[in-house]
């Protein structure tokens, strides 16, 4: 079990949170394990939520869903890298890619993996 304490705009609250696990760990280990688990999380996969609607994908086939979370995944990295539009957020980057044949052609010819 895990509580969490926050404070958001002078207002606290508390949650309770449950792990089940088939190793034996100190508390330092068990809060280290979830916590990298929660970066990852947070890092890559809220991410491409916010991006591309990923927890919203109506996708269920096993393969299909690798294949699409592989492709969001190379557009996410060749949008991050590219300069074209630095400025903008990933979500206008994404929309303007659709937009611009000239932003999607660089973005697939310098920072994809399909050339």
């Amino acid at each position: 079990m895990v509580q969490r304490d926050r404070t958001v705009d002078l207002k606290q609250s508390t949650e309770l949170h449950y792990y089940i696990s088939s190793r034996v760990n100190e508390a330092r280990s068990a809060l280290a394990s979830i916590r990298n688990h929660w970066s990852i999380e947070n890092g890559q996969h809220l991410r491409l939520d916010i991006s591309f609607g990923e927890d919203a994908s109506k996708i269920h086939e096993r393969t299909a869903t690798r294949n699409v979370a592989t492709l969001r995944r190379c557009c996410f990295n060749a949008h991050k890298l590219s300069d074209y539009y630095s400025k903008e957020s990933m979500n206008r980057r994404i929309e303007l890619a659709g937009l611009n044949r000239n932003y999607r052609t660089k973005l697939i010819l310098e920072h994809s993996f399909l050339t």
